[in-house]
């Protein structure tokens, strides 16, 4: 249900307004500079020049973004089609049945887990205090972009994930009927902070280029994954020695079908969304911009998040 989201964008009017704070002048007319001879002029100037330029990138740049997201929030509004699964052929070896399977599950969950003597939660909290950095990432997010007479660019410098030592649940080869096998995590929290570089080139040319160093900040509040994966495997396989068993392309010529059937990401809320990094003026900007795309598009973006990473099983499934 798209029917709060906006579709446009409009700005109808724009007021300037003047004043000084903090400037110093010498001289005997130094009073003379706040008369209204002299404010009401250049009030009038920004009103000329600068409203123009604002509703112009407001009407055309704002509203086509929102269009956009618009129609993204439109076209996962329902969930994508469930994956086709092929006929599968007889002689295929049955999870619910298999001791290796049955003992590796219990190794992986008794042991590994979330809490187990070797899990994940106490892992992570000992090792790298819930925390795992990644650096260097210098990954480009978007390139030349237009944007109110520049080619905007956003590269990803860093990224630190926090929140890893929140598990409630890792569960992993769990038999899913015959063939199948699950894969559950979930977590209380994961948090997200990352260094942004922004990048922004005049089209025209003239003037020189804007970088702008920005620090990203989110928290996903209980995400969860719960996937299942149809691995046919042929009978024969149980039939390899140990050395054949270490050899993967021996494994694989067994391997029949391999492929994601479901893939559901859930994500109760998301909060501490923030960009800092300019000057206090426009962080305050990106704050209440920030307060009102909230406001209109979380629930919805909650919403369709299901739908967004169940529509990349099939992309997932021609990787493997």
């Amino acid at each position: 249900d798209t029917s709060h989201v906006p579709a446009s964008l409009s700005m109808t009017s724009c007021t300037a307004q003047l004043g000084f704070e903090d400037m110093h002048f010498y001289g005997n007319q130094s009073a003379a500079l706040n008369h209204p001879n002299v404010t009401s002029p250049l009030k009038d100037f920004l009103q000329s020049a600068v409203c123009p330029e604002v509703q112009s990138v407001i009407n055309n740049q704002a509203s086509g973004i929102v269009s956009l997201v618009e129609m993204v929030i439109a076209a996962n509004s329902a969930p994508p089609a469930p994956v086709p699964v092929p006929a599968l052929p007889a002689g295929l070896v049955d999870w619910t049945r298999s001791e290796v399977v049955e003992v590796l599950d219990g190794l992986v969950n008794g042991l590994i887990g979330a809490d187990g003597p070797w899990g994940l939660n106490r892992v992570f909290n000992h090792t790298l205090g819930g925390l795992f950095p990644f650096s260097g990432l210098n990954k480009t997010l978007a390139s030349n972009v237009p944007l109110a007479g520049y080619n905007v660019s956003l590269m990803l410098r860093d990224l630190t994930i926090s929140g890893l030592d929140t598990f409630g649940q890792f569960q992993l080869l769990d038999p899913l009927g015959n063939h199948s096998l699950s894969f559950v995590l979930s977590m209380a929290k994961l948090g997200l902070s990352s260094t942004l570089e922004l990048q922004l080139v005049p089209v025209s040319g003239a003037g020189g280029v804007i970088t702008e160093t920005l620090q990203a900040q989110a928290e996903l509040e209980e995400p969860a994954i719960n996937a299942s994966l149809l691995l046919a495997v042929n009978n024969s396989l149980t039939d390899l020695e140990l050395s054949q068993l270490l050899d993967a392309g021996c494994v694989l010529s067994h391997v029949h079908t391999a492929m994601l059937t479901t893939l559901e990401v859930t994500l109760r809320d998301l909060r501490n969304v923030a960009v800092t990094g300019l000057d206090s003026g426009l962080d305050e900007l990106l704050g209440n911009v920030g307060e009102v795309v909230e406001e209109l598009y979380k629930p919805s973006l909650l919403r369709i998040l299901p739908n967004i990473v169940a529509g990349s099983t099939s992309g997932l499934n021609a990787e493997l």
